[in-house]
């Protein structure tokens, strides 16, 4: 081309044919970067599955304000710019990796390095090293000496490989939940406490029967080096309790149909963490057979807002009981006023009522039904109904 210039465009330029000597940004994936290779294009590979450290890279509710999505440092480790699936004359037209940082969400340098180092470091090491050298418990524990040095230089760098993570499941018959914590840095002492009872050092995955507070952290040498997780689980009356769906959630948020919503597990921030239900334009309407007739007073719903994914908590909540599934009486009816925090709030909106034995309960929860900025439907999320 003139002026030894040449083209490079992300992937969208394949959907109108590529000019002879163009490269291509493969970010939606990998699947444009094989199909530039097949053709005979030089390729970069970018795919937002491991190159878009504008994700978070911890827990959502500890980590500050990103766009979404959830990347770790072991995940950018993990990056092979050529992938499966490339013959040799393909993997030679892979000019490299790179990794992207969009500022939307990042208002300073301070805010910035946090979401560069160490992933980047992950990053470099992963593109400029053979691939056979690669080995994470090596890499994490020189990752500790290069802490000290980005602290020396003032560089205010991410340690979220230290958090906890954790993954619940309950029984279905006996209705105790099962905890598993996990960190991503190898060889780091996990300790916990429930109830604030003694600290216990954390070797495998534990039950729970019964309401409780968790708290764990990660130490070395006695040096904490996680913050502090922190966990309710609140073993209602409906607790493990079916569920019936009078109105369809979304498919794409479907995991345990008949008890995600009583498995006391609470969701995050990440609205796709598995622990959420969505109703997508229409109002949530379910039935809990609590079994055998029981004592109510309230019901609650955990729910979240976040503007930017037009996620919205209900306009209202409605409570009815019925001891035979058929003749239902409504005990209580509330709009909710719940102040709004467009970049994300957790709530658990409780309604209360008199007294009453029931052995079905019926809660409709309202969605809202149109934005001034928004053409399509709005989202109602909620991942606990608490009844109590």
């Amino acid at each position: 081309m003139a002026n030894n210039k040449k083209l490079i465009g992300w992937d969208e330029i394949l959907e109108g044919g590529l000019a002879p000597d163009a490269a291509v940004m493969s970010w939606r994936g990998v699947e444009g970067g094989l199909k530039a290779s097949e053709e005979g294009h030089p390729v970069v590979m970018t795919p937002t599955s491991h190159c878009y450290i504008d994700y978070y890279q911890g827990p959502q509710d500890s980590e500050p304000l990103a766009i979404g999505g959830y990347l770790p440092v072991s995940k950018v480790y993990s990056f092979d710019p050529v992938v499966e699936g490339m013959s040799e004359a393909q993997a030679s037209l892979v000019l490299g990796g790179q990794v992207n940082l969009w500022t939307e969400y990042v208002p300073t340098e301070s805010h910035a390095d946090y979401m560069i180092f160490p992933r980047l470091t992950a990053m470099a090491e992963v593109l400029w090293s053979p691939k056979e050298s690669k080995n994470w418990e090596d890499f994490s524990r020189r990752l500790e000496h290069l802490f000290i040095r980005y602290a020396d230089e003032k560089i205010n760098y991410s340690n979220s490989i230290y958090s906890l993570m954790s993954e619940e499941s309950i029984d279905s018959i006996s209705g105790a939940i099962t905890i598993a914590l996990s960190s991503e840095f190898p060889t780091a002492t996990v300790k916990y406490t429930v109830n604030d009872g003694d600290t216990l050092e954390y070797s495998q995955p534990f039950q729970l029967n019964s309401t409780s507070d968790v708290k764990a952290w990660t130490s070395s040498n006695g040096k904490l080096l996680s913050k502090i997780f922190q966990r309710h689980y609140e073993f209602h009356k409906a607790a493990g309790k079916e569920v019936s769906f009078l109105s369809e959630p979304n498919a794409r948020y479907i995991r345990n149909n008949k008890k995600q919503l009583t498995d006391v597990i609470r969701g995050s921030k990440n609205i796709r963490d598995g622990n959420w239900m969505a109703w997508l334009g229409n109002d949530m309407e379910v039935v809990i057979d609590l079994e055998e007739e029981t004592s109510i007073h309230s019901v609650g719903i955990g729910t979240i807002e976040h503007h930017g994914s037009w996620v919205y908590f209900p306009t209202s909540i409605k409570v009815e009981v019925s001891t035979d599934g058929i003749h239902y009486l409504e005990v209580a009816q509330q709009k909710i006023t719940e102040e709004a925090e467009p970049n994300g709030k957790l709530a658990m909106l409780e309604v209360m009522f008199e007294k009453t034995n029931a052995k079905y309960v019926k809660i409709t929860a309202s969605s809202r039904k149109s934005h001034p900025q928004r053409e399509g439907a709005l989202w109602l999320f909620v991942d606990e109904i608490f009844v109590n």
